[in-house]
């Protein structure tokens, strides 16, 4: 039996669900963490953490920190004691700053964003199999003009 991934409840299978990638919700309880307001089908979230949150509240998070996933993932990843900056054998050095990359020029059909969205909605569905054969009568008015 699957439980709600915001209240934990179990989801009886007769139950309206509310699915985000691999969690499922009452739609009752599928609601934005910061603003509780109701997301319903078509809706534009974010999810960080098994949190959701609306369009405006998911924008407004800070961006993820390069280690946040191993850290969450993995308890014995990376920890820094004294700071990113500190080396056991070197002691304390600051990290010289990177140098950028000339600007080049973007296409904006190839720009990912870095906060993703999700509508809810399923894509469109892939054609199954082989297309159908056309009828007979549909060939003839291709093939007439090939004679001549």
């Amino acid at each position: 039996m699957k439980r709600c991934g915001r209240c934990q409840a179990a989801i009886l299978s007769s139950e309206l669900v509310m699915r985000a990638r691999e969690l499922v919700f009452h739609v009752h309880c599928f609601t934005c963490a910061v603003c509780s307001s109701l997301l319903t089908k078509g809706d534009t979230f974010g999810m960080r953490d098994g949190a959701v949150f609306c369009r405006l509240h998911y924008s407004e998070l800070p961006p993820l920190s390069p280690y946040h996933g191993a850290q969450q993932n993995d308890p014995s990843g990376p920890h820094f004691p004294h700071g990113p900056e500190f080396h056991p054998r070197l002691g304390p050095h600051p990290t010289p700053p990177l140098a950028l990359p000339p600007p080049q020029s973007v296409n904006p059909d190839t720009v990912k964003m870095a906060n993703t969205f999700f509508n809810g909605a399923p894509p469109a569905p892939r054609q199954k199999g082989r297309p159908r054969k056309r009828k007979p009568k549909d060939l003839e008015g291709m093939t007439a003009n090939l004679g001549q």
